[in-house]
């Protein structure tokens, strides 16, 4: 599944939300309490998806996503903030997050979201870990035939 960053000067909204995306089979790879600390772990986790909050200390979300934007013009990245005022949505918008979510968050809302903006990045991803699945069965179950074959023959010497 996806690699997950979490930005949110709150523990408790970054632990909640953690836990949420767990639940789906998400790996959440970092969390950041501002958006300083959110450029360094983007950098060093290359996360598939970030989950931004407006309000930031030393760095507001808005300023953040232009900054990873620069660095990744492909990053995804969702807005979730308790800021609901039109102008901060279509500033989030315009600045490149894929989406915008209204705290408080719900499973429900987390999961559409996050197949709407990961979408056909998680379609490939899955599709790729069941091929690889598949190799690898495929090589263990001649693995086990040979075994078979050895025991047959090592039966017939004794």
């Amino acid at each position: 599944m996806a690699k997950i960053l979490i930005v949110d000067d709150s523990s408790f909204i970054r632990a909640s939300v953690s836990d949420m995306f767990r639940k789906l089979g998400h790996t959440v790879v970092a969390e950041a309490a501002d958006g300083d600390e959110a450029l360094e772990a983007f950098y060093r986790h290359q996360p598939d998806l970030v989950t931004m909050d407006v309000v930031l200390p030393t760095m507001n979300g808005i300023d953040a996503i232009k900054k990873i934007l620069e660095v990744d013009p492909d990053a995804k990245i969702i807005m979730l903030s308790a800021v609901t005022q039109k102008i901060q949505v279509l500033q989030a918008i315009k600045s490149g997050a894929k989406h915008y979510i209204a705290k408080p968050l719900t499973m429900d809302k987390l999961v559409e979201v996050t197949n709407a903006v990961l979408g056909s990045d998680l379609v490939k991803r899955t599709e790729e870990n069941q091929k690889s699945m598949k190799d690898t069965i495929d090589v263990l179950g001649k693995t086990v035939n040979q075994i078979h074959r050895n025991i047959k023959n090592i039966n017939k010497l004794k």
